[in-house]
């Protein structure tokens, strides 16, 4: 009997040592970026420079480069939308993406008015992003945040509204060069 108990013991522990193995060489094509975990099938690699990655959105299938010191979180909102942040932990250094259903081929002053909720809307201008996107690109001021760079446009049916503090206009316009939509 004892024989057979040290036997399972020896066996559990051989189990769980040969899972632990397994598990770290799965997760060994991982990267850490922003001081979080990020694995494969969130789609942030190596960019062009060294001091970039590249993201790719799973679902959406848009891919940008960005600083690698920023950390990258997802979050679903439901009805099919979803925020994705890019932030410099600690710090206000950042921008999101709010993607949600759309219907329609432009962007209407009403949609705006509904989004940017008793702020205001400064100097609205059509301006190509990346590999020939149309946007929309104006500031506004949230009674919360404050003053925003908004970048807001359309692709297959759904709204695009990238979002950043004010004195990061320039970096997130450097930032939104490299957006390509894979076809």
């Amino acid at each position: 009997m004892r024989r057979f108990i040290r036997g399972l013991i020896f066996g559990i522990i051989l189990g769980i040592g040969i899972a632990g193995g397994i598990f770290w060489f799965l997760r060994s094509g991982e990267e850490v970026v922003g001081g979080q975990l990020f694995g494969r099938e969130e789609g942030v690699s190596r960019g062009a420079a060294e001091n970039v990655l590249l993201y790719i959105h799973p679902r959406y299938k848009f891919s940008f480069e960005f600083p690698k010191e920023l950390g990258v979180a997802r979050y679903p909102e439901g009805n099919a939308s979803e925020t994705v942040v890019f932030q410099k932990p600690g710090e206000k250094l950042g921008f999101q993406i709010f993607i949600t259903p759309y219907i329609g081929e432009t962007i209407t002053e009403e949609r705006l008015r509904a989004d940017v909720k008793g702020g205001t809307i400064e100097k609205p201008t059509e301006v190509i992003i990346g590999n020939n996107q149309r946007a929309l690109v104006f500031f506004s001021n949230d009674p919360v945040a404050g003053r925003l760079r908004e970048v807001w446009f359309i692709h297959d049916g759904f709204i695009y509204e990238v979002t950043a503090y004010a004195e990061l206009d320039t970096w997130l316009a450097d930032i939104l060069k490299t957006w390509r939509f894979q076809e």
